[in-house]
């Protein structure tokens, strides 16, 4: 799991170039408005003006220009952060959210309708790429935000600006104003095709879990189905509730792996006959919750993003699985 940069934490760091784990940090013991950056901020409000370069106009034009391209990056992550996580996470964006009512002002209702619907953990931010966000774009402009404080800021005016400009440019996103106002969007329409329980016809379908490897690990020798050069198992953990009046039959589906750009569908099942493994042909009765485990087999080489489309699906309702790597070769 990736570890995220937290802005705030950052503060306490003075940017150093440091990071906090991707679970949800504590806040500091003092809240955000009694904290003088946030104040400064909040007393010059350059930021509902659209003025943030007021901060740095003291270095030269081209570390401005690294200083403006290098905060992008670190202010989408903290927004991502604060969208994704729970009200304990400590992001900028969650404190200026925080203080903004006490000054009279009001956070962009998208972003909290977005935090509040996705506030549960640090969801895919990990993999998730855009064209102001990535993971190596984050440490990238950590270095380059890094070089410009210690080589070319020479005076404390100059440093504090550049954090300053960092705030501000938050504080102007919580607003809804900005060049990147509403880039989470984007990734919310990404982590909602990223989820782990559907309605499927008349199911209610989840993919609980999933694991992989050369074995199913059955516990019983005569029921593990064989090993092939050059193939292993994933084995999904699902579970189906009818959600119908009458018995319905469910079936097991696709699992699909994107890998080198392409989707490639596996549909064939394992046939493993043994209790808690796969459907066969059992209808559930309703309001019943069947689990089962269903194993496909799949390729060594193969790796990448891995998404589950149960059977009789008029929706194309795929779950989402994670991540598989190539197999390790010996």
């Amino acid at each position: 799991m990736k570890n995220y940069i937290a802005v705030a934490s950052l503060l306490a760091f003075a940017f150093s170039g440091s990071v906090v784990a991707a679970k949800a940090t504590p806040k500091p013991e003092s809240k955000p408005a009694d904290d003088a950056q946030y104040k400064k901020i909040l007393s010059d409000g350059y930021f509902s003006k659209s003025q943030c370069d007021t901060y740095i106009v003291k270095l030269a034009l081209p570390e401005q220009g690294v200083i403006k391209s290098a905060s992008r990056a670190l202010l989408v992550e903290d927004s991502l952060v604060y969208i994704t996580g729970n009200n304990s996470t400590s992001t900028v964006t969650g404190d200026f959210v925080g203080v903004f009512p006490a000054s009279g002002l009001t956070p962009n209702p998208a972003l909290l309708k977005a935090h509040k619907k996705l506030g549960t953990g640090n969801g895919y931010i990990a993999r998730y790429t855009s064209d102001t966000f990535s993971e190596q774009k984050v440490k990238d402009a950590l270095t380059a935000r890094n070089a410009v404080q210690g080589n070319y800021a020479k005076k404390s005016e100059q440093r504090e600006g550049v954090n300053d400009y960092l705030f501000c440019k938050v504080a102007e996103n919580v607003l809804g104003k900005g060049e990147d106002a509403n880039t989470y969007k984007d990734y919310v329409a990404y982590a909602s095709l990223r989820t782990k329980a559907a309605d499927v016809g008349y199911f209610n379908i989840s993919a609980d879990s999933s694991y992989y490897g050369k074995s199913v690990n059955t516990g019983n020798k005569f029921a593990e189905p064989k090993k092939w050069d050059g193939s292993r198992f994933f084995v999904i953990r699902a579970a189906f509730k009818n959600l119908d009046t009458e018995s319905r039959l469910p079936v097991a589906g696709s699992l699909f792996i994107n890998y080198n750009g392409k989707d490639y569908e596996f549909d064939s099942v394992e046939p493993i006959m043994l209790e808690g493994y796969n459907i066969w042909f059992k209808k559930i009765n309703p309001l019943i919750t069947m689990k089962t485990k269903i194993v496909y087999r799949i390729p060594d080489e193969i790796h990448g993003e891995v998404f589950w489309r149960p059977g009789r699906n008029p929706s194309d309702t795929k779950l989402w699985l994670g991540y598989i790597n190539a197999a390790k070769q010996k």
